[in-house]
């Protein structure tokens, strides 16, 4: 079986699994979050550094919410605060769930 044949049918096994189906979503929503908090940061062309003196908190802290690892879980003012130190703002839009 090829490589890519078996990710294609594991990932069509595990999607009708409502619960894994949860989970994935529930992670890909943060996965969005902290490539687009990296993204609005590197396009102003500043650090970590920059934005923690901006911020007053630590590089680390930082770190972790830009990271697609890390089991962080900011408050909407700390998404907030960050991209204001960026330049950068929310919006927001709520849509229905498909099922």
């Amino acid at each position: 079986m090829k490589k890519d044949n078996f990710h294609e049918k594991l990932r069509a096994k595990l999607l009708k699994d409502p619960d894994f189906v949860k989970e994935y979503n529930h992670y890909s929503l943060k996965l969005k979050l902290a490539e687009q908090l990296k993204s609005a940061r590197l396009k102003s062309k500043l650090t970590l550094e920059d934005v923690a003196a901006k911020m007053h908190t630590s590089v680390t802290a930082l770190s972790r919410l830009e990271s697609t690892r890390a089991k962080s879980n900011p408050t909407l003012d700390t998404i907030e605060n960050y991209l204001n130190a960026v330049g950068y703002h929310v919006e927001l839009k709520v849509v229905k769930n498909i099922n």
